[in-house]
């Protein structure tokens, strides 16, 4: 991925941080090393935020679908803008 004109959000648990991993910053400095020049911006949320059931299995009601295992989750999402410029022939 391109980094230019890239940049992310990071939603962590707020179960995370340092009583989780006794050091702060884990989660940002993770996705800085893989994503050195992307802004990130983030913050820590009360709990989960997503729904137990996924989509795609419609013929399982969803209070019978089985349920997914999460827990003190971060979430990453990463949002790229490549601007691209038309070449005409004509240098128009």
């Amino acid at each position: 991925m391109e980094e230019e004109g890239s940049f992310a959000f990071m939603f962590a648990c707020n179960g995370r941080g340092y009583e989780m991993h006794r050091k702060p910053h884990v989660e940002s400095t993770l996705f800085r090393k893989y994503f050195p020049k992307t802004l990130l911006v983030g913050s820590f949320t009360g709990g989960e935020f997503f729904h137990e059931h996924v989509p795609g299995n419609e013929s399982i009601a969803p209070d019978k679908a089985t349920r997914l295992e999460y827990a003190f989750t971060t979430v990453f999402m990463l949002v790229s803008c490549k601007q691209t410029r038309e070449v005409r022939p004509d240098n128009t």
